[in-house]
C-alpha cells in the first residue's frame, strides 16, 4: 500500500532539492539541449549556450520565460498530450527542420 506524504514531509523533501540541478538542462548533441519547463528560466545558461529556439513539448504556454527575456528567442509550443493514443509523429518533420536549421547556424536549441 502506498503511503501518503504529509505536507511537512513534502516541503522538507523539496527544500533539500539542489535547485541548480533542477533548473539545468543537458546538451545531448552539439547545440541540442534537453531540460524541463523550469530550465527555460535559467537565463544565464540560455545565453551561455546561445539558445535561440525553445520548444515546449507539453503545450504549456505559461512557461515562456525565455521569450520574456530575449527578443530573439523563438518559443515554439507543441500541444502534446501524454497518453498512448496521441499521434505525436505529425510534429516530427516540422520540428526536426526547425531544430536542424538552428543547429546548422551554430545556435542552441532547448527542448523542455
Amino acid at each position: 500500500k502506498k503511503q501518503k506524504m504529509s505536507f511537512r514531509d513534502f516541503k522538507t523533501s523539496v527544500d533539500t532539492v539542489d535547485m541548480a540541478t533542477f533548473n539545468s538542462f543537458q546538451e545531448v548533441i552539439p547545440n541540442l539541449h534537453i531540460g524541463n519547463m523550469i530550465s527555460t528560466s535559467a537565463i544565464t545558461a540560455l545565453r551561455k549556450n546561445k539558445i535561440t529556439l525553445v520548444i515546449l513539448v507539453n503545450g504549456g504556454s505559461n512557461f515562456n520565460t525565455a521569450k520574456a527575456f530575449f527578443k530573439d528567442v523563438i518559443v515554439k509550443t507543441l500541444p502534446l498530450e501524454d497518453h498512448p493514443d496521441f499521434e505525436i509523429s505529425k510534429y516530427f518533420s516540422k520540428t526536426n527542420k526547425m531544430i536542424d536549421d538552428h543547429r546548422n547556424k551554430g545556435e542552441g536549441v532547448l527542448v523542455a
